[in-house]
C-alpha cells in the first residue's frame, strides 16, 4: 500500500469514527431514558426464561428469539463505538462456525442506530453469525447498561449465564462446558 493510500484509508477510518461516536450519542440518551422507564425494565436473572423479541437482521429479515428454541443460543449486544465488542467477533465467528451445526445459533445485537455504518462495517468481513438491529425497548428488556453484554440459553430459553465485557474463544467454549449446555 503506498502512502497516499494509507493516508485516505487512515482519514476514512477517522470520518467514519466521529459519526459513529455522534450516532452513540444520540442512541445512549434514548436507550437510557428508555432504561430508566420503570415499565421497561425487567430483572434478568440466571434461570429466567428470557424475554422473548422480534427484530430485522441486515437485511430487513424479522427474527423472534423463541424462533431458536431447541438451540443453545447465546445473544451478544454490541456496538461499532465499543472497541472490545469488535476485538471479540473473530472469536464469536469462530464459536459459531465450530458449533452452528452441533443445536447452537449465535444472535448478535448491534445497538448502533445507523444500519448503513453497520452494513459498511461488517462487509469488511466475513461473519457467519446473525446480526440483529436492536432496539431501546430490546436493550431495556435485557438490562444493557454496558456493552458487550453475551448470555447463554439453553433449548428452553432459559438464562445460564451472563456476562458483561468482552470474551474470548477460550471462555465461551469454558462457558458452554462448565454449565453443561447439550450441544450435539
Amino acid at each position: 500500500m503506498n502512502k497516499k493510500s494509507i493516508i485516505i484509508v487512515s482519514l476514512l477510518i477517522v470520518i467514519t469514527s466521529v459519526f459513529i461516536a455522534a450516532d452513540l450519542l444520540k442512541s445512549r440518551d434514548k436507550l437510557d431514558n428508555t432504561l430508566e422507564d420503570e415499565n421497561s425494565i425487567v430483572a434478568i436473572d440466571i434461570g429466567q426464561t428470557a424475554p422473548d423479541f422480534t427484530l430485522v437482521d441486515l437485511e430487513g429479515k424479522s427474527h423472534n428469539l423463541s424462533d431458536f428454541r431447541g438451540k443453545v443460543v447465546m445473544l451478544n449486544f454490541w456496538s461499532l463505538a465499543c472497541p472490545a465488542c469488535l476485538r471479540e467477533m473473530p472469536d464469536k465467528d469462530q464459536l459459531y462456525l465450530q458449533y452452528k451445526d452441533k443445536g447452537f445459533e449465535m444472535i448478535t445485537i448491534n445497538l448502533d442506530r445507523d444500519i448503513e455504518l453497520v452494513k459498511n462495517y461488517l462487509s469488511n468481513f466475513e461473519y457467519s453469525f446473525k446480526v440483529l438491529q436492536g432496539t431501546p425497548e430490546v436493550a431495556g428488556k435485557y438490562m444493557v447498561r454496558f456493552i458487550p453484554k453475551t448470555l447463554f440459553l439453553d433449548g428452553d430459553g432459559v438464562i445460564r449465564f451472563q456476562h458483561v465485557g468482552s470474551l474470548s474463544y477460550g471462555e465461551m467454549v469454558e462457558i458452554i462446558e462448565e454449565i453443561g449446555l447439550p450441544i450435539d
